[in-house]
This record gives structure tokens, sequence and C-alpha cells, in this order.
């Protein structure tokens, strides 16, 4: 799914506003059928505004290859993370200069080595306090001002609970549900990746 909406929203820059988008008219072309190409484009899979609540990406900037495709998510309201790498007392630094402003300070990153959890602004007048956090979205489960560790672990605690008073019924169809993953084979030879980009 996210493949084809990145593959539509490249193919998509290109068309002017009020066109039919070329990627329609490149499945139209190549025999797909007309009607499962407009749901295709009812769906959220085309749906390139800011109304639909992207995943977001993980851009890991000493193996990011590819800085053609960060204007592209940008413009399509895709939430973009960098990872900078393990800092080793040198300032990061990034060639890509779309990139480099947000690039953390030597302060900033030493204020977030020493205290873990909180802001990394140096300055008090700037902390996020539970009342000044964003909301979280409704039924996430997360408490405002919570922090992600927080959140696991009371999110953890909340799924062993449940578990312990389930009633063998619901036990069951939990685990047939999980069971047919237990099967599936993984890649040899290659570890888990959140995205590959480039």
């Amino acid at each position: 799914m996210a493949m084809c909406s990145m593959a539509i929203s490249i193919v998509s820059c290109a068309a002017k506003l009020g066109e039919t988008p070329p990627w329609i008219k490149a499945l139209k072309d190549n025999g797909i059928h007309s009607e499962w190409v407009e749901k295709l484009r009812r769906s959220c899979v085309s749906n390139l505004t800011s109304n639909i609540p992207w995943a977001g990406v993980l851009v890991h900037i000493s193996n990011f290859h590819n800085p053609s495709l960060l204007p592209l998510m940008l413009a399509n309201s895709v939430p973009i993370w960098y990872y900078w790498g393990q800092w080793s007392g040198k300032p990061l630094h990034s060639e890509l200069k779309t990139v480099q402003q947000y690039c953390p300070t030597r302060k900033e990153v030493e204020v977030v080595i020493a205290c873990p959890g909180q802001p990394a602004t140096g300055s008090d007048e700037n902390a996020v306090t539970p009342s000044t956090a964003p909301k979280p979205q409704v039924r996430s489960h997360q408490r405002q001002g919570e922090t992600w560790q927080d959140f696991f672990k009371r999110q953890d605690a909340r799924h062993a609970e449940l578990e312990k008073n389930e009633s063998l019924e619901k036990k069951q169809k939990r685990l047939d549900v999980n069971a047919p993953t237990a099967t599936w084979l993984r890649p040899a030879g290659r570890e888990r990746q959140l995205c590959m980009l480039g």
C-alpha cells in the first residue's frame, strides 16, 4: 500500500492541477479495468492530501542516498524523522541543505544525554508539560504528556491484565489470529528494517 502511494505521488508531481493524473492513464492504457482504477483513485492509497494521517518515515542521515524523495514526502504531508546516528562528541552535520536545518546543536544533544526524557531546549520556559503537550489521537490510549517509554510500559501491563482475565474462547480466538504468522518464513540473512529508501 505504501509503495503504491509512493509511486502515485512520484508520478503525480508532474501532473498539472485539474488534469487526469498520469498514473490513472498509465493503468488504463495497460488494461486495468476502469472501475478498479476509479476505486483506487477514491481510496486512501491515492489520497495525497494532509487529511490522511500518514505513518511517516525514519531517515538515517548517513545511509540516505536519495535526497530527491524528501521534498516529495514533505509536499505530500508525510512526517519525516531524521536519525543522526550515535553521538561521538563531534558536531552533527548533513550534506543535504534541506536536512541541515533540522540538525540538533551540540548543546541540545548534551542536554538530552544529561537528562533523558527532558526537552532538549536547555531552557525551562519551553519545557513540555502534560498541560502543554500535544493531545494524543483519540483511541490511541496515550496520555497527554506521557513519554513513549511510559506508554509502552503501561500498554504491556494493560495487555497482561486483559490476557489474564480473558475467557478461554477469547484466548483461543486471539491465538488463532496470530497462529498463521508463526509459520511465515523471514528472508534469510536480513534483519528487520523499518523502511528502505533510495
